[in-house]
């Protein structure tokens, strides 16, 4: 579920998603009216009460009227939406957000009380540690706190207006003295500013124990996506909000020119890259990822960023750099020609922009940057003048420099032994059913088979909260961790200390094995996600929340929601990127000739469906999905949740799961399939539906619910449908 746009061109249309949704036979609503099942007793813990609310609730006022077979997301849906509303800051709400928000209730408590003498819940407690380790345990807390609090003075932040901001425009202008960008680089790569390509450390695809320097071009675009800088109106918009924010900022006193002429020649020069970056659906071709080269092959290629020097300067002393991966030789090569073109003043100012745009969130002058935010909001679907809540910003802002300290507190709350050993199993019987398929898929070869069966075998699984790297439940541990890092009262000092310790972190990985045991997420986010490069599944705690997951909730409601989160992202390493690389990680072809056809050819059928689909983005307005852009997630929606259903059919038991009270007329089958639908309960502005149409791999959740249970035999005999057989199959 990744978390991870740019389209095909030609996504807005204006007909109605009729015009091109296939007929559905018209048949008696009565074969899928719910069915009455009020024999077995019901579940009353606390868990399934507010379950049997919240799923209740979400039901449309005329659910029994509707037809499952052709109105589901409606039916689990509709009153979802009529009782949830967008915060002023948000362009979509979901279930996923309304769960993060409690989440973020829980974290803010825990930032803002004191200490806590007694863990309320996990299976680890501050009484478990000995009195050095609860003092160390305190520090952690005491750092988090301050860097929280730090960010919550606004006084003193509002106080500092912009002068953050024009010190490191200050330093980055000395650098120019050079008369070429080397320097300028170098010294932005060290903030975690790569503009144009990005220079990173990754795993080497042929061997993923090694750690390689990638160069790849930026997705970082401007405006957020390259369709954007078809629309004159807006470039105009762009181009005033930026010479407003140069010009206040920085003003002409610190450097020679325009800055209205300046902006014009900046925006000339991000739509010239934006229209030979490419589109989102080539990003994401791994065969694109395997170019390898000397730095020196690379720098030839494009001289004016200095690549080499660039390395030099973020990679360990000692580490001699000789080959690099490079992604899309030809960008780099056009965008080297590109930049021939562009005077050094335009190059100079663009970089002052993306150090603006890297850091306006950290201060605050309104007056200065009031414009900009207003044209986010608008790219964003949200309410021009809208900004989130103080605490919500900080909390977010802890969660990135702090996270594994605030992590540590956040499952002393909300996790336990019994959700992590439950979670586990919930998996490995997910697990075992794709060993099943695999062997029993007529269209694969016997030496496919056994590839794909090894890789699950090898699939690193994780829940909840790491264990090494850091271990969260050890205070030395963490501060071990965050050793190098000096939190203070200023909340843009802090900002910066950690990102150039995460620049630092990060690069010296070149000199080590690949590190397996560390995580991409903090243990309170609400996502999980897939890492094709080590083969590992990754659940935090945050998403093995209620009512996703919860030890007490029936295992129907728990397969149908938690399970299709996991059988999805087991699925991703067997979907159109994932299937390219072995069970170690490796991008290696495992797939013999006939297999791999067969493959493609049920592959292409998701994206064929998808591109049917609508979403309305405007008054009369509607937008196509990108099939191709969002296949590999529709993929990993449609096998995950058939392999969900088949776990929870083979651990299933009536007597031990009750009823979920309101709920009875439901089967079981059907409530699977309900708690399924419920994960993808949204409600979006045109405007967000429209960046994530543009920009996002991910089916809106409209579409997820849909596309994903026309893709169901299990739905359709659950709800005695007409038609039992799949719009597409992988499996």
């Amino acid at each position: 579920m990744r978390p991870a746009k740019a389209p095909d061109n030609n996504l807005i249309q204006n007909s109605t998603a009729a015009e091109r949704e296939p007929k559905v036979a018209e048949r008696s609503r009565d074969r899928v009216r719910p069915v009455m099942n009020i024999t077995r007793a019901l579940c009353l813990t606390p868990a399934c009460l507010r379950l049997a609310s919240d799923f209740a609730s979400n039901l449309s006022p005329n659910h029994a009227q509707l037809d499952a077979c052709t109105d589901f997301e409606e039916i689990v849906c509709g009153g979802w939406k009529q009782s949830h509303d967008l915060r002023p800051d948000q362009g979509q709400v979901s279930t996923f957000s309304v769960v993060s928000d409690a989440g973020d209730d829980t974290l803010r408590a825990i930032l803002e009380g004191p200490y806590p003498g007694e863990s309320s819940h996990s299976h680890f407690s501050p009484r478990s540690l000995d009195a050095t380790a609860v003092s160390i345990d305190q520090a952690n807390f005491e750092d988090m706190q301050r860097a929280y609090n730090a960010c919550m003075g606004v006084t003193a932040i509002s106080n500092l207006g912009v002068k953050p901001i024009v010190d490191l425009l200050d330093h980055l202008s000395e650098t120019f003295a050079s008369h070429n960008l080397s320097d300028s680089f170098a010294y932005l790569g060290q903030l975690g500013i790569l503009p144009i390509v990005i220079v990173h450390v990754d795993s080497d695809p042929k061997d993923s124990d090694v750690q390689l320097v990638h160069i790849s071009p930026s997705t970082d675009i401007g405006l957020g996506s390259k369709d954007y800088y078809k629309k004159a109106s807006l470039l105009t918009e762009y181009q005033h909000t930026m010479a407003h924010v140069l010009k206040t900022i920085h003003p002409m006193n610190r450097s020679s020119g325009n800055w209205t002429e300046e902006a014009v020649t900046v925006v000339q020069l991000e739509t010239r890259i934006a229209n030979i970056t490419p589109d989102l659906v080539d990003l994401r071709d791994v065969e694109h990822s395997i170019n390898r080269m000397t730095v020196e092959e690379a720098s030839r290629m494009i001289p004016q960023l200095s690549v080499d020097r660039t390395i030099s300067s973020l990679a360990p002393a000692n580490h001699a750099t000789a080959d690099v991966i490079v992604q899309f030789p030809n960008f780099l090569r056009d965008v080297s020609a590109i930049l021939s073109e562009t005077p050094l003043k335009t190059l100079q100012v663009y970089l002052l922009w993306k150090v603006i745009q890297a850091f306006e969130m950290n201060i605050i002058a309104p007056e200065v940057l009031k414009p900009y935010q207003r044209l986010k909001n608008k790219l964003r679907g949200r309410e021009p003048d809208s900004e989130a809540e103080r605490w919500r910003w900080c909390l977010s802002q802890v969660d990135g420099d702090l996270g594994w300290i605030l992590s540590r507190f956040f499952i002393d709350n909300t996790f336990s032994a019994r959700d992590r050993n439950l979670g586990n199993q919930i998996i490995a019987n997910i697990r075992n059913v794709y060993f099943d398929k695999f062997s029993a898929v007529a269209w694969m070869e016997k030496v496919v088979k056994k590839a794909a069966a090894e890789k699950v075998r090898e699939m690193e699984q994780k829940i909840g909260y790491p264990s090494e790297a850091p271990n969260i439940t050890d205070p030395v541990s963490l501060r071990d961790y965050y050793a190098d890092i000096t939190i203070s009262d200023s909340y843009f000092a802090n900002m910066i200390v950690v990102v150039q310790w995460r620049v630092k972190q990060r690069w010296l990985q070149l000199s080590k094995p690949t590190d397996r045991k560390r995580w991409a997420m903090t243990a309170s986010t609400v996502n999980a996600y897939y890492d094709l490069g080590l083969n590992e599944i990754v659940f935090p705690a945050g998403i093995m929340q209620p009512p996703i997951f919860h030890g007490d909730l029936p295992s129907y409601v728990n397969y149908g929601g938690f399970g299709a989160i996991a059988g999805h992202e087991i699925s991703h390493g067997f979907d159109v990127h994932g299937r390219m690389f072995d069970s170690r990680g490796r991008k290696l072809d495992w797939w013999t000739n006939a297999t791999s056809e067969e493959y493609n050819r049920r592959a292409g059928c998701f994206v064929d469906q998808y591109n049917n689909f609508t979403v309305t983005v405007g008054k009369n307005k509607t937008a196509y999905i990108n099939g191709k852009q969002t296949q590999g997630e529709n993929i990993a929606d449609a096998a995950g949740l058939d392999a969900a259903f088949a776990a929870w059919q083979r651990v299933r038991n009536d007597q031990q799961d009750l009823d979920v009270p309101g709920l009875n007329h439901f089967s079981h089958e059907q409530l699977f399939f309900v708690a399924f639908g419920n994960l993808w309960c949204m409600k979006a502005t045109p405007g967000s539906l429209q960046t994530q149409v543009l920009t996002g791999v991910h089916s809106p959740g409209s579409v997820r619910i849909k596309g994903t249970l026309m893709n169901s035999r299990q739905f359709r005999d659950a709800f005695s449908c007409p038609t039992r057989d799949p719009t597409c199959e992988l499996w």
